[in-house]
C-alpha cells in the first residue's frame, strides 16, 4: 500500500521530469532556429560573394574650390547595389594638393538616408585609396548615392574629386527573385565601368551593349 507522501513524492519527480522535458524541448528548438538562421545568412553571403565587386564612379568632373562643397550624385545601373567600400583618390598631383587629405567627407548618403550616425565632418584620408578600412557600413542601394565633399586645399582654382564607390548587386532582388552571378562589368580602355548588361570585350565592344 503505497502512503500519501509516497505518491506526493512521485507526483513531484514526474513533474519535474516534465518540467525538464518541456525545457530540453525549447533548447531545441532554439537551437534549430540559429542552425536555420546560420545556413541562411552563410548562403546568402555566399552567394553575394559570388557577384564580381563592381565599381561606381563618384566624379565632380568640374574643379571644387577650396571651402567649396559640392554633392556629387551616382545612379548605379545595375540595381539593388551594396557598396561595400569607398575610395577617395590618393593621388598627389603637386606641391599644392595632397591627394585624399585635402578633401573633407561631409556626408555619404544612400536613397537620400545618410551613412553616418550624423551628418559632418569627416577627413578625406579616412577613406583613402592605402588605407586599411572605410569603418563605414552601407545599406544596400536602389536608387542613387549621394557624396558630399569640400576642397580644402590651396590650390584657388579649385581641384576636381574622383573617388569611387566598390560593392556587389545584391543577390536578393526587390522583387523577391534571386539575381544569379551573371552580372559583369564592361571593360573601357583596360578600366572596369558599372553598367547594365552583359560582359562587353573590349577588344570587340566599343561601346556597351544595349
Amino acid at each position: 500500500m503505497i502512503d500519501t507522501q509516497t505518491w506526493l513524492i512521485l507526483g513531484t519527480i514526474v513533474l519535474s521530469a516534465m518540467a525538464v522535458a518541456l525545457y530540453a524541448r525549447q533548447l531545441i528548438i532554439r537551437a534549430v532556429i540559429t542552425v536555420w538562421k546560420a545556413i541562411e545568412e552563410t548562403a546568402e553571403e555566399a552567394a553575394r560573394n559570388a557577384l564580381p565587386r563592381l565599381p561606381l564612379p563618384v566624379i565632380s568632373h568640374e574643379p571644387i574650390k577650396p571651402g567649396e562643397m559640392k554633392t556629387i550624385k551616382s545612379s548605379p545601373i545595375v540595381s539593388p547595389f551594396k557598396p561595400e567600400r569607398v575610395f577617395v583618390s590618393n593621388y598627389d598631383r603637386g606641391p599644392s594638393d595632397h591627394g585624399a587629405a585635402h578633401w573633407i567627407v561631409n556626408d555619404i548618403r544612400v536613397d537620400g538616408k545618410t551613412q553616418f550616425s550624423q551628418a559632418g565632418d569627416v577627413p578625406g584620408d579616412m577613406f583613402a585609396t592605402n588605407a586599411i578600412d572605410g569603418f563605414v557600413q552601407f545599406q544596400i542601394a536602389t536608387e542613387s548615392i549621394e557624396v558630399d565633399v569640400t576642397y580644402i586645399g590651396a590650390d584657388q582654382k579649385g581641384m576636381p574629386f574622383y573617388g569611387s564607390l566598390m560593392g556587389r548587386v545584391h543577390p536578393i532582388a526587390s522583387s523577391g527573385t534571386t539575381v544569379q552571378p551573371t552580372h559583369d562589368i564592361h571593360l573601357s580602355g583596360g578600366r572596369p565601368t558599372l553598367f547594365a548588361g552583359r560582359v562587353a570585350n573590349p577588344a570587340t565592344s566599343a561601346r556597351p551593349p544595349t
